[in-house]
């Protein structure tokens, strides 16, 4: 964390920064988003080990709805930036789950590995605010600035 000294407001401790060049994990909540992720899901998919993969891609929509599930948790806790998601991507979905024959082959299946694929956008965070005060004289109207 920086440690700044401020007029008017002291010393202020100034962070949430890591020191990734990639401009999507420069924010520690969105490190930890991450991270809170890739381990959950793992844990929701160790259970589907040793469990026969059905020809009517029953398995493939439990796996789907386990993941998609805790998605739409988090997505309603606001940790996510973006619309539910639809059957189509787009750029403004929150998250996505594909689970189906797409990106499952039979030559994946044929040596027993299951695939899930997961798209988040986590939400950025507030690190400073602006505010602009505009003051007019009686009789003048307010523009913004």
């Amino acid at each position: 964390n920086t440690i700044r000294v401020k007029p008017n407001s002291g010393v202020v401790v100034w962070g949430m920064r890591t020191f990734a060049t990639d401009l999507r994990y420069q924010q520690v909540p969105t490190s930890r988003i991450v991270q809170l992720c890739y381990l959950t899901i793992r844990a929701i998919m160790e259970p589907e080990t040793f469990e026969p993969i059905d020809s009517d891609g029953i398995t493939f929509a439990r796996v789907k709805a386990n993941l998609e599930l805790f998605l739409y948790r988090l997505r309603k806790d606001r940790v996510f930036y973006g619309d539910y998601p639809g059957t189509d991507p787009k750029a403004t979905d929150a998250y996505r789950v594909v689970c189906d024959s797409s990106n499952n082959t039979p030559q994946s299946l044929a040596v027993g590995e299951l695939r899930a694929d997961v798209g988040i956008v986590p939400a950025p965070n507030i690190e400073s605010s602006r505010i602009y005060l505009n003051v007019a004289s009686p009789g003048f109207n307010i523009t913004p600035a």
